[in-house]
């Protein structure tokens, strides 16, 4: 049995690691592209500012989880809650605030957008600098496959933890 809970706990672990990188990625990903943006990278607050909630909330889980409790159902509501924050408004009509175009739109042609929330004319002239067509295209791509990283893993946390809630017998 004991064997079985450091086996877990590796898995409990390299998801977290996976969904940590992914998600952080999607919100570096957000601010580079300057749309659907908030407070603290503009004087706004939104979606993207709430979202940011998940940063301590997975510090908290970290914190016990490395006292030696693995937590199955934090993780649990975390992966659940983490997934469906990405997933519903980026796919769930009529709750879709950050449609897919969004994403990968300003990558591909930065004019094509009017959704730029750091000083439109700027970021605009910087994307157009900074950006040839076929680096365009290849952010475009990571920048979707990191979204879809982002939910596989926060679906591998729900899946982790529903293995050490059977395995350990209690949530």
């Amino acid at each position: 049995m004991l064997e079985s809970n450091k086996q877990l706990r590796r898995w409990i672990i390299i998801t977290l690691i996976s969904l940590f990188i992914f998600g952080s990625l999607h919100h570096i990903d957000h601010i580079v592209r300057g749309n659907h943006i908030g407070w603290p990278i503009i004087p706004k607050t939104n979606a993207f500012t709430y979202s940011l909630m998940v940063y301590p909330l997975f510090a908290l889980g970290l914190s016990a989880l490395f006292r030696g409790r693995i937590w199955a159902a934090y993780w649990f509501a975390y992966g659940i809650a983490t997934f469906f924050g990405i997933f519903i408004p980026h796919f769930v009509p009529p709750f879709i605030a950050e449609p897919i175009h969004d994403i990968y739109l300003p990558y591909l042609d930065p004019m094509a957008t009017d959704t730029f929330a750091l000083a439109p004319e700027t970021h605009l002239a910087w994307f157009q600098k900074t950006f040839t067509p076929i680096s365009g295209n290849i952010l475009a791509v990571v920048a979707i496959s990191v979204l879809i990283s982002a939910l596989t893993s926060a679906i591998m946390l729900v899946i982790v933890s529903l293995r050490v809630r059977k395995t350990q017998g209690h949530w």
